[in-house]
């Protein structure tokens, strides 16, 4: 088990995921959507193992060496008169992979909407790779966007994977992956299908190139979403809970691309319900409640130490083997 990669930023396979279904409240799928999450895990369970504490410490270590690649600062949304994020703060270094969990509603897609300006913030500031944008509320319904200039190049460096794929129904795979190579990024046709052929690679689908997304599975559809982020070279991949449409068989496939890509060093934001896949992929995962951040730690201290009683409901709900 490698603990770090040749930049030193990543730690692979934290731990290993231990038996037993989640309840998820959809009946016998989840022992199938269980059993393709345990399917990528290790078959031993390391929770007791004193290697997960030191390798949990020279990440935090090397964490807090490096300037942080995302900073979100006191971000809030509110629709009308119902707040959705409540002064949410925290930061991510490059090559940290972080979930988002909590309840339904508890603001997760909100958020990572909010960081690339799908949504616009009510307050708070956002910062990638040092430049800012900052959202200030002077009256009600009304937000002041400082340096709104700077949201095209916050989309260029983060890049997001959606729970319903979104891919183009008359492009073929290939299609849709170049589109935005060459009118975002300007790429030449030869030089944008080489870029889209790498990415579709890396998850296992350039050889259905010439395919049109009803020729393909809901896994095989999400991975050419995946394959498409891959080709902008974002600095930031943000999964929307990417598992969440998809039957449960096919649920293995997918979370096995966003294994390999956080195992190769990729900074990821990732919203899921799948909790032993989060606590097993994750450096950090942050429990958000109503739209506040109740906890932000490392998955083995999440499970061990609940910061209120919130935190230990929701994870007896979730994973009651566990918990």
């Amino acid at each position: 088990m490698s603990v770090t990669d040749s930049k030193g930023y990543r730690i692979v396979s934290r731990r290993c995921v231990a038996d037993g279904g989640v309840t998820d409240g959809s009946g016998s799928d989840s022992h199938i959507r269980q059993a393709a999450i345990n399917e990528l895990a290790q078959t031993s369970d390391n929770r007791a193992q004193p290697g997960v504490e030191k390798m949990q410490a020279e990440w935090d270590r090397a964490r807090h060496d490096t300037p942080p690649v995302l900073e979100v600062h006191e971000l809030s949304k509110a629709f009308g008169a119902v707040r959705i994020l409540n002064d949410v703060t925290f930061q991510m270094a490059e090559g940290e992979v972080v979930s988002l969990v909590g309840a339904s509603g508890s603001g997760k897609s909100t958020l990572l909407r909010c960081i690339n300006f799908l949504e616009t913030p009510t307050s708070g500031r956002i910062e990638v790779m040092g430049d800012a944008i900052s959202i200030t509320s002077n009256r009600p319904g009304k937000s002041e966007i400082t340096n709104a200039a700077k949201i095209p190049l916050f989309r260029k460096r983060t890049g997001m994977v959606f729970q319903n794929f979104n891919l183009w129904p008359h492009r073929t795979v290939i299609g849709n992956v170049t589109e935005a190579l060459a009118y975002v990024l300007g790429k030449a046709k030869r030089e944008a299908e080489d870029m889209a052929l790498l990415a579709l690679s890396k998850v296992g689908m350039a050889e259905f190139r010439d395919r049109y997304p009803s020729q393909l599975s809901g896994g095989q559809q999400q991975r050419v979403a995946i394959a498409r982020v891959l080709a902008m070279r974002p600095k930031i991949m943000l999964f929307d809970e990417p598992t969440s449409a998809l039957d449960p068989e096919l649920v293995g496939e997918v979370l096995k691309v966003i294994r390999t890509l956080a195992e190769e060093g990729a900074t990821i934001l990732l919203v899921t319900h799948e909790m032993r896949f989060a606590r097993d992929v994750s450096n950090r995962m942050i429990f958000l409640r109503e739209g506040i951040l109740e906890q932000d730690d490392a998955p083995e201290e999440l499970f061990r130490n609940p910061a209120s009683e919130a935190v230990k409901r929701f994870l007896s709900s979730v994973m009651p083997a566990a918990a």
